[in-house]
């Protein structure tokens, strides 16, 4: 069904948010619907949900959380699902705020790249959101903040492939955070694990039990990712120093790091589909969403796309 409902939302030029949740929520109405369709409406609007937080779409983001926390409540055994989609809203709310801040960081630096607080916000963002350190040294180390700066410094010129220097470099971090406020002090914690972790492979004996000792101790310090990272324009990620390379920090929970790419705006294809809607069949905006998904109930997919066509 999902092919079918991302035709309708081209054809007609209407919100894919609330094609989807109306769609859903008219299945719902159902006299009897059995827990495994209850269960995959809950992984359909979480994977969509995920989807419009990298991309930026936060409108549509809250349409899919607030449908699975809904349908999260029907679940068997539910109490922890309910937990974390409840969890993963509020972070949602957090990010929308955040991003704010984030994206004129971005729009300035576009303009002017060697701005220090842009640099800054950017580089924070990139190291503890997206868990790119490779990729927010460059920008850490043209910040205005004098600790982080230096450690940038230092550990754009470790040598890659060096475990010992590499070890040197996560032990600056280390050092640092002991110092730091609370506020800092996770993300100096998160610094210091990461190259704890590239040295990690190659150590071995005392050294490597120190590391993994401190490795231990850092790793509640890596973000806990309740959403994904919202994705940057590639202008911003392309600031991470090819000679570099040194890799991704670890995260947890819901998203992994991923390459950044402009949010296009537009809905994101579904997977596997190759439907191609026809043009300029409809005027913008000539349903509303309830009525098309009360339209998609009652049809499977090769039907819609015949009615269509």
């Amino acid at each position: 069904m999902r092919d079918a409902m991302m035709l309708v939302v081209r054809e007609y030029e209407v919100s894919e948010a609330a094609t989807f949740v109306d769609a859903w929520n008219e299945l719902l109405k159902r006299p009897r619907v059995d827990p495994s369709t209850i269960k995959l409406l809950f992984d359909e609007s979480s994977g969509l949900f995920d989807e419009a937080v990298k991309d930026g779409r936060f409108d549509d983001a809250k349409r899919y959380g607030d449908f699975a926390l809904s349908t999260s409540r029907r679940l068997p055994n539910s109490a922890a699902i309910v937990k974390s989609t409840t969890e993963r809203n509020t972070a949602l709310v957090a990010r929308q705020k955040e991003w704010d801040a984030v994206k004129a960081a971005a729009e300035k630096l576009a303009a002017t790249p060697d701005d220090a607080e842009a640099n800054l916000a950017l580089g924070r963002y990139v190291a503890t959101v997206v868990g790119d350190w490779g990729g927010a040294l460059a920008m850490l180390a043209k910040g205005n903040d004098d600790v982080l700066k230096g450690l940038a410094e230092k550990s754009i010129a470790t040598t890659p492939g060096d475990a010992a220097a590499q070890v040197v470099t996560g032990d600056a971090w280390w050092d640092a955070a002991q110092s730091a406020k609370a506020q800092q002090r996770s993300e100096l914690l998160a610094g210091a694990h990461f190259w704890y972790s590239l040295a990690n492979p190659a150590l071995s004996g005392l050294a490597k039990a120190r590391v993994e000792k401190r490795m231990t101790d850092t790793g509640a310090a890596l973000p806990t990712k309740k959403i994904p990272a919202t994705n940057l324009p590639p202008t911003i990620a392309a600031k991470s120093p090819d000679a570099l390379n040194q890799g991704v920090l670890p995260t947890q929970g819901f998203g992994e790091p991923r390459a950044t790419t402009v949010p296009t705006g537009q809905p994101p294809a579904a997977s596997g589909s190759s439907v191609t809607p026809p043009a300029g069949k409809h005027t913008a905006g000539a349903a509303k969403p309830r009525a098309i998904a009360e339209r998609i109930i009652g049809l499977r997919d090769g039907e819609i796309v015949e009615r269509l066509a």
